[in-house]
């Protein structure tokens, strides 16, 4: 079994999988990954690391297993030192990433050369590169009770929760998708609000996807990456009992699971866009008839469509969401399967997908093969939301208090 590759060449495969390896309950690759996460030097590297992606795939990998293998699925501990050595590489790791958050502002830089302890020298930071990053690393303080992690991670999401100047919010309530390392100020518009963003295709007036944005200008585009909205309105409108968000998160949903049915290989595309005024002419037959045109036709193994389809089955109990999984899931694996595993695809929108382009992301294992699980694996549930995912789908106990979920939506077995 080769684990290096991508990802600093430390198994981000393995690690990423391990999570998922645990919740389907395969004890020999569950042992497989446990044996060998140890061995990771996590110093040494011959290429740059990104602090997000570091951070949600192996940090966050080894502190779910470490939860998981303490927990519920203690049945599955067959070496206790391998399982307390999660805690002490997810630490070793963290202690050789914490120089990132050494800015004037405490923002973290992402793109960083652990060996030499610098960085490449970015400028800005990304939304998800500061923001996601406080529950890996505030999960990280309550496991061994070093209480700094939680603070590094915190101090950089504060530039979150107060955005500053006024003129970061473009929108009431909206902030950008880049800030300013040294001083902590909004750069580039680029998230997403019911009231500003809300788009219905001319072509498909019952599709509803959120616009990108400049300033105050809307961009009738968005990708894959960005599928993860229903499921993000979903589980807010559960928590907070808001079915009003909850039925805008299913108006989502339904929008990007028509980029997969509309395609030949019945996968969605990595961009698309809606603007009428830029259709390509070879795509104004596919433009009227689905409601958008390929902006890029790939496919890279991505998860988000599959995710907010987790979450509108768990939440509306409504069985169309599973058999919509099930028909990603059995595309993609006559689409993406090689010999060896799963390759991106050039084109969702040629029957074959084009041609394999070899690259096998870790999400896949993260993310695509776990929420495609999940989505149809039994649930005893009381309402209480005592666990809960990273942006990588690697589950961890929750620290505090439990949320009890409100009673907006009808999700099976759930109290």
């Amino acid at each position: 079994m080769q684990l290096k590759g991508q990802r600093n060449g430390w198994g981000a495969s393995a690690v990423d999988a391990f999570s998922t390896a645990l919740v389907m309950q395969i004890p020999e690759i569950v042992d497989e990954i446990l044996d060998y996460i140890p061995t990771i030097n996590f110093a040494n590297t011959t290429t740059d690391v990104s602090l997000f992606e570091t951070t949600i795939r192996y940090l966050a990998g080894m502190l779910s297993g470490y939860d998981l293998l303490k927990g519920p699925l203690s049945n599955l501990n067959s070496n206790a030192t391998n399982v307390d050595a999660l805690l002490t590489q997810s630490t070793n790791l963290a202690n050789v990433l914490k120089f990132a958050f050494n800015t004037p502002t405490g923002i973290p830089y992402n793109g960083l050369n652990v060996t030499n302890q610098t960085t490449i020298g970015d400028a800005t930071n990304g939304l998800a590169g500061m923001g996601t990053l406080v529950l890996e690393w505030t999960h990280l303080s309550d496991l061994t009770g070093d209480s700094q992690y939680a603070s590094l991670s915190q101090k950089a999401e504060s530039y979150l929760l107060n955005p500053r100047p006024a003129s970061s919010e473009p929108f009431p309530g909206l902030v950008g998708s880049n800030i300013d390392i040294d001083t902590g100020i909004w750069v580039l518009a680029a998230d997403s609000s019911i009231a500003n963003l809300t788009s219905h295709p001319s072509s498909r007036p019952d599709l509803t996807f959120l616009a990108d944005y400049n300033g105050t200008n809307l961009i009738y585009a968005s990708q894959h990456l960005a599928c993860f909205d229903g499921g993000n309105f979903l589980l807010g409108g559960q928590v907070l009992g808001r079915q009003d968000y909850i039925d805008f998160g299913l108006a989502l949903v339904n929008g990007c699971h028509d980029t997969y049915a509309s395609t030949a290989t019945h996968i969605g595309p990595e961009s698309f866009a809606w603007d009428d005024s830029a259709v390509p002419s070879e795509q104004t037959a596919f433009y009227n008839a689905s409601g958008f045109c390929l902006t890029n036709p790939a496919y890279i193994l991505r998860p988000e469509v599959i995710e907010s389809y987790y979450y509108a089955y768990r939440i509306t109990g409504n069985a169309t969401y599973q058999d919509w999984a099930w028909d990603a899931f059995v595309a993609i694996n006559a689409t993406t399967r090689t010999e060896s595993g799963f390759s991106s695809i050039s084109n969702v929108n040629a029957a074959d997908g084009g041609t394999k382009t070899d690259l096998q992301e870790s999400f896949l294992f993260a993310e695509v093969l776990k929420y495609s699980y999940l989505i149809h694996a039994p649930v005893e549930h009381d309402g209480v939301n005592s666990w809960v995912f990273n942006t990588e789908a690697h589950p961890f106990k929750v620290a505090g208090m439990p949320i009890r979920a409100s009673g907006a939506g009808r999700g099976p077995s759930e109290g």
